[in-house]
Order: structure tokens, then sequence, then C-alpha cells
């Protein structure tokens, strides 16, 4: 007998490994960045560093360390369910900082193969992320998934990487401290 698991799907986890050099380099942009609030999104949504997703704040600022981190950690991701050596392009990428009473909506990044967060700064009780079940058919085999959605506390330094359809929100911010994180947009091409 044998079981096979088949449309799963996959979310990744890990720290980064140039630690010190992403903290510090994302610490001294951050002094130097404005943030905003999405004018529709309402006024418990977190604060971002531009709306209308136009920059990108590693070209903006510079953030070299960050950006190889982020193409380790994708290759990783991919690595672990494909020996394709994919081409790896940042799309979009921003700062989001959620205050306290402030959450994320459950929303999706579209068309984006991979999205992901970093934790820049974090209390660890500040809001986790939460992924709902892709599989809506599941909700009537509540023995093979009993849960809709799953979880991940934030930590800072982790980077967390999923499939840009995937539907997530981020809970509210029950703490008196602002979480800071970084968003982030990828896509990936075969190489030649």
């Amino acid at each position: 007998m044998a079981i096979q698991q088949w449309f799963s799907t996959p979310v990744y986890y890990d720290y980064a490994s140039n630690y010190d050099a992403v903290q510090e380099e994302i610490s001294s942009a951050y002094a130097k960045m404005t943030l905003e609030k999405h004018p529709t999104w309402g006024g418990q949504n977190h604060s971002i560093t531009d709306h209308m997703f136009n920059t990108n704040i590693l070209d903006e600022f510079d953030l070299q360390n960050f950006k190889e981190e982020l193409v380790r950690q994708v290759k990783q991701y991919t690595g672990s369910f494909s020996d394709t050596d994919y081409e790896v392009s940042v799309e979009d990428c921003w700062l989001t900082q959620t205050a306290p009473k402030e959450h994320t909506v459950v929303h999706n990044h579209g068309n984006t193969h991979i999205s992901g967060v970093y934790y820049f700064q974090t209390n660890g009780k500040d809001g986790s992320i939460y992924f709902l079940n892709s599989n809506t058919s599941l909700a009537s085999t509540y023995f093979i998934a009993p849960d809709d959605y799953v979880e991940y506390p934030p930590t800072k330094g982790l980077f967390i990487l999923f499939p840009g359809w995937l539907y997530h929100g981020v809970r509210s911010n029950d703490t008196d401290e602002n979480r800071i994180s970084i968003s982030f947009n990828v896509n990936i091409t075969k190489k030649p």
C-alpha cells in the first residue's frame, strides 16, 4: 500500500545566513525611508514604503546583502522540489511597518511566482502570518486537514516564502511595539 500527496502547497522558512550584515543594511536604509498607508485599505492596516508599488527598495536603497540572501533563499526553496536551475528576478520589494492594533487583511500576490516576507524587527508576539487552505474541498474531509489555515509566528531574521497565489493575512499586532518586515515578489525563469 502507498499514499501519495498531491496538490500540496510548499511554504518555506529559514533564517538569514548573513543575518548581521542584512540587519545592519536594513537598519541604515530604514532611517531614510518614508512610510505611508494605502488610501483604500483602511486605517487599521499597516504602513508601507510605497502604496502604489512603483519602487523597489532593493534598488532604491542598494540592499545588496539582503538581495543576495533573498536569491539564496529562493534557490533553496525551489531546489526543495525541483532540480531546475532558475534565474531569480525580484520584481517588487517593500518595507512594512505594523503598529499596535494594525493588521494585514487576507490577500494574495496574483501571478507572482514566489512571494515572501523577512522579519527585521519583531518581539515574536506582534502578529503571526497565516495562510488559508488553498484546497477548499478539504473542508468536508476534516480528518485529512482539520484546520482551514496554518500560521507562523514572526521571528527576527526569518524568511518565509510561498506561492504568490496563496491567500494569506497577518494577525493584529496586540503589543505596544511596531513590527517591521520586508515583503517581496519574485519571478523565476529556467536558465538556458
